[in-house]
């Protein structure tokens, strides 16, 4: 049986970094690699608590290549680097608020403002700002490159924010915003802990490239995947040596290439919450990682859909992007199929999202 955190797990744990125990925790859904809690204060002030442990995470192990930027793709070392990145980067994220590395949590702003996805459906007129902005925050990521992709890591030095008391004026100003007042709810009703934001230490990138093309590790990848639901759906199965080559061909057509952008790597609008100024906030950033920007706008193509040209998106490479979303729709079978297996509570969805990506494999050129 899967058991969540308890507020008496975690009341003396944060009652110092909030100055005070907590009188309520909310388990949020919706993750599937980490628990989302909302903390709440005697006064009504909230935050909100990431937590990293084995109960959270409903994943089972996947089998994949070694030098895959995407897989596993979670915990707080990950968060801390890659929050680090997003704001040299200026993009606006949860501000971080306070880290307790040995137990896997961090503390970060409860941003209360609905998510972009909810507020496209709702009011579409209404979206067009933070589209926009968001737009303007993926080509910061995008432009901002490495010359070899790959996850990022932390820097070696302690973070000052492991043991810091939440009330205290913590580190670094973050350069994007202030604080959320202690004074005023926010937009949605319910004020936010107001502490000095910070920023993260900074964070280098990764050494798992293994000299290695982007897309060679993008054809081992679906290749692999391949491989996993052809066991699965006796569709795929008749259908996986057409499959193959068309995935070899895609990949073939792919030039050469040396310069990698910052990509969030999941990015769709249930990913993003709208903040106290109608700004949009980029949440769920572990994933970040250097690497080909058409992939990300694979993803975003699809979760975007009419929306996406909003998004005023850079330059792309045409091939790389049709490889990289063929690619993205195997991913997209062997990811629903392998967690549907699993107690994960929405796996009907799961099943539904498996099977119309198993349409998109199938419809091959004649």
């Amino acid at each position: 049986m899967r058991t969540f955190l308890t507020l008496g797990d975690v009341s003396d744990v944060v009652a110092e970094a909030l100055g005070g125990p907590p009188v309520a925790l909310d388990r949020l859904t919706g993750g599937t690699k980490k628990g989302v809690y909302r903390l709440r204060r005697g006064d009504g002030t909230t935050a909100i608590l990431y937590v990293w442990a084995d109960n959270e995470n409903y994943w089972p192990p996947s089998v994949t290549v070694p030098d895959d930027p995407f897989t596993d793709a979670s915990g707080l070392e990950l968060f801390v680097a890659n929050h680090a990145a997003l704001a040299t980067a200026g993009v606006r994220v949860p501000h971080l608020l306070w880290l307790d590395r040995d137990a896997g949590l961090a503390l970060v702003e409860d941003v209360r403002g609905e998510k972009l996805e909810a507020l496209m459906e709702r009011n579409p007129e209404a979206a067009e700002a933070p589209l926009a902005e968001l737009g303007n925050s993926l080509r910061r990521m995008h432009t901002t490159t490495a010359p070899r992709w790959g996850r990022l890591i932390p820097a070696t030095r302690p973070n000052p924010l492991s043991a810091a008391p939440f009330s205290a004026a913590l580190a670094l100003a973050d350069p994007l915003s202030t604080a959320p007042s202690l004074a005023g709810p926010s937009p949605a009703g319910a004020p936010s802990v107001g502490v000095p934001p910070t920023t993260s230490p900074p964070a280098s990138l990764g050494d798992i490239s293994g000299g290695r093309s982007a897309q060679d590790v993008i054809l081992d990848r679906a290749l692999g995947h391949l491989r996993l639901v052809e066991p699965r759906d006796g569709r795929l199965a008749e259908a996986g040596p057409r499959i193959e080559e068309h995935l070899r061909r895609l990949h073939g057509a792919v030039r050469a290439r040396s310069t990698y952008g910052l990509v969030h790597g999941e990015l769709g609008p249930d990913h993003v919450l709208i903040g106290p100024d109608g700004e949009p906030v980029m949440i769920d950033i572990e994933g970040l990682t250097y690497f080909d920007v058409e992939w990300e706008h694979a993803f975003l193509q699809l979760r975007f859909g009419e929306s996406y040209d909003r998004l005023k998106p850079v330059e792309l490479d045409l091939d790389r992007l049709e490889f990289y979303r063929y690619a993205q729709v195997l991913a997209l079978i062997e990811g629903p199929l392998r967690i549907a297996e699993t107690d994960f509570p929405e796996r009907d969805w799961m099943l539904q999202l498996a099977e119309w990506n198993i349409a998109k494999a199938l419809d091959l050129p004649e």
